[in-house]
């Protein structure tokens, strides 16, 4: 019998999508109070730089649409909220196995999601300056970025649960 802190795959697969909109939209305006990089080093911003290394035009990775009379980037956004609902569900498979993952309601997997990539994998692949070079604005705008992000995936994952076990509980 599957426990009452458990969900289902289709239930984690929700959780996944819903939080992972939910927390690429907070994400967005996070970096719009504190925005992480300067306008010169977001003139190709971190997901146009990763596709370029993957062999995408710059071009493909500049692409934008028009809205209220602003270029708008579609190419990041794409990748941006990608990237939210496959961590999504990455947490919510390691929350469902076990719930220490969910230490700080996500706070501590954002600070590593953070460590690892921002300040790891990242430069290593050279999609962003070495942790060193990067200014302090940056880490902790990313820094604190990802804990809300994460919690955010927390907040959905604990309402799924929540309404499980109303159902369960009937």
């Amino acid at each position: 019998m599957k426990g009452k802190n458990k969900l289902s795959l289709i239930q984690i697969v929700y959780v996944a999508l819903v939080g992972g909109v939910l927390s690429g939209i907070v994400k967005f305006g996070w970096e719009v109070m504190f925005p992480p990089r300067t306008p010169e080093r977001n003139a190709t911003n971190p997901p146009q730089e990763l596709l370029q290394h993957f062999g995408f035009s710059s071009d493909f990775t500049h692409s934008t649409y028009q809205f209220s009379e602003q270029s708008m980037p579609w190419v990041s956004f794409i990748i941006h909220f990608s990237f939210a609902i496959a961590f999504a569900l990455i947490y919510a498979i390691l929350v469902n196995y076990s719930t220490k993952v969910a230490m700080g309601y996500g706070a501590v997997f954002g600070i590593i999601v953070w460590i690892a990539f921002h300040l790891i994998i990242m430069p290593l692949m050279g999609v962003v300056p070495n942790a060193l070079q990067q200014p302090l604005h940056e880490h902790l705008s990313e820094l604190f970025g990802h804990i809300v992000w994460m919690m955010v995936i927390e907040f959905v994952r604990r309402y799924f649960v929540y309404k499980n076990k109303a159902f369960i509980e009937k």
